[in-house]
């Protein structure tokens, strides 16, 4: 535990405990230290609650009570820390409300909360913090609208407003927000627009408002956010085309407009934004076609569009992505064939084709070397009709080969495909050889048939040449004349009873 006994160090200036399993509670003699400077417990096992006679220690800077078990409220006095410039209790059981006197801590510059359970407003009194840089109340329960006090503080770097029950609109008064550089409003229940003093935050890096009712279009000064290196704006109402400046912004790493209602098409000079990593745009109104200068960007990691009416080919330029980790295209209006070039983005997870046009091979060494693919779906069974798989692939290469050599997330692809083109062989195979049989044994029936007709006709003939010469010797001999047939042949009786004839036997 900490022990009280501290207190009699009066010279104590530093307590560091941080990341220990130390329990107990907050002695409440610490007070004594005039001298204390440092009071870091966090990580600790700490409990109990903030004691009330700490608003003595006056020349405290920072108190850092992050990730303990620390429960009740907010003391209003702490306000007397006349110094205290980082004031960090976060993760924590903590409840109750922020204390408007916290608007008289004129040396703060660091107040976290987040991951707390604070509840109630925020006090416009905080607007009083000139001197504030930094306010953490994400993942709160913090409620009610920004006060547009709040936009006093113009010395704002981070304003961390995210995942709570916050609602109303953002106030203009932001436009004073000139050194902001991280703003956090996703998973609220604020609306409105984007006040165009957006424009002047120049210094902008990060703006999450995604999941929100947020509506209205982007900024039309956001190609001037030079600094910018994470815009979402997921799940919002958000409207409009994509603005032309967007391209400009070279530091730009990650880009969301999934389940907007954005349109507009994706421009070739994507083609320069270096430092891309993500570009989302599912489920939104992009459309127009892939174009191939996606591949000049050498950072991409995440490309998705799927659901859109984006149509065109595979680009095969987008192998240059050497670092594309995901490619979710799936349910959209493509075509074409498998870029066999694709078969060089070695550090693909998830490759996601399926619901849209394209047929043709599975091209050898497409799959092959993508080691990394945990998702592999160019095909996929659903009885969703947007989903509906319209791709239509053959294997190119021997089955057995292509088994083999596919990652193990393809396995289920290779029954959907290779094993429908193998067994669509054999039975092509199977029926080939069966007809060879059916036209050999047809072929044997029909000579036969043939020996057989003309067996016959060349007896018709005999018979009937022989019936000719007999009624031809009948009509030559007087009637009467007996006449004797002998192997095939008329003759008289004289001549057939002639006793030089070694046929004849006396009587």
């Amino acid at each position: 535990t900490l022990p009280p006994e501290l207190a009699t160090l009066d010279a104590l200036d530093y307590i560091n405990f941080g990341r220990t399993k130390m329990t107990g509670t907050l002695p409440p003699e610490l007070a004594k230290l005039k001298n204390l400077d440092y009071l870091y417990l966090d990580g600790s096992l700490i409990s109990g609650t903030l004691p009330e006679e700490w608003n003595d220690l006056e020349e405290l800077d920072i108190l850092c009570l992050n990730a303990t078990k620390i429960s009740g409220t907010l003391p209003p006095k702490y306000y007397k820390m006349r110094r205290l410039d980082f004031m960090y209790i976060e993760e924590n059981a903590l409840s109750g409300t922020i204390p408007p006197q916290y608007g008289k801590l004129e040396a703060i510059d660091f107040l976290s909360f987040d991951n707390t359970r604070l509840s109630g407003t925020i006090p416009p009194e905080m607007g009083k913090l000139d001197r504030l840089k930094d306010l953490d109340l994400d993942f709160t329960r913090i409620s009610g609208t920004i006060p547009p006090e709040l936009g006093d503080c113009d010395n704002f770097y981070e304003l961390d407003l995210d995942s709570t029950f916050l609602s109303g609109t953002i106030p203009d008064s932001f436009a004073k927000f000139d050194n902001l550089f991280d703003l956090e409003m996703d998973h609220t229940q604020i609306s409105g627009t984007l006040p165009k003093v957006f424009d002047k935050m120049a210094r902008l890096s990060l703006l999450y408002v995604h999941d929100t009712p947020i509506s209205g279009t982007l900024p039309h000064g956001i190609g001037k956010w030079d600094n910018v290196e994470e815009l979402n704006f997921k799940n919002t109402p958000i409207s409009g085309t994509l603005p032309s400046g967007f391209t400009t912004l070279d530091h730009l790493e990650h880009f969301d407009v999934s389940s907007t209602r954005i349109s507009g098409v994706l421009p070739r000079a994507m083609g320069n934004m270096n430092d891309l990593k993500k570009f989302m745009a599912s489920s939104s109104s992009v459309s127009g076609f892939l174009p191939s200068e996606l591949g000049h960007i050498g950072k991409l990691e995440w490309l998705s569009a799927s659901y859109t009416p984006i149509s065109g080919t595979l680009p095969k330029k987008l192998e240059q992505a050497g670092d594309l980790e995901h490619i979710n295209l799936h349910s959209m209006q493509l075509s074409g064939t498998l870029p066999p070039e694709w078969g060089r983005l070695k550090h693909l997870e998830k490759l996601s084709l399926y619901g849209n046009k394209i047929s043709g091979s599975l091209p050898i060494g497409f799959l092959e070397r993508m080691r990394d693919l945990k998702s592999c779906e160019l095909t996929k069974a659903t009885t969703d009709a947007l989903e509906w798989n319209t791709n239509h692939f053959y294997c190119a290469a021997d089955v057995h080969e292509t088994f083999a050599s596919y990652p193990a997330a393809c396995v289920p692809l290779q029954y959907q495909i290779c094993a429908a083109d193998y067994w669509i062989a054999q039975l092509a195979g199977a029926a080939v050889g069966t007809l060879l049989v059916l036209g050999l044994l047809v072929f044997c029936a029909k000579k036969a048939r043939d020996n057989y007709i003309r067996k016959r006709s060349k007896l018709l003939n005999e018979v009937t040449s022989t019936s000719a010469t007999v009624l031809s010797d009948l009509s030559d001999r007087k009637a009467g004349a007996p006449v004797v047939i002998v192997d095939g042949k008329s003759m008289g009786l004289a001549k057939a009873t002639d006793s030089s004839d070694p046929r004849h036997c006396d009587e």
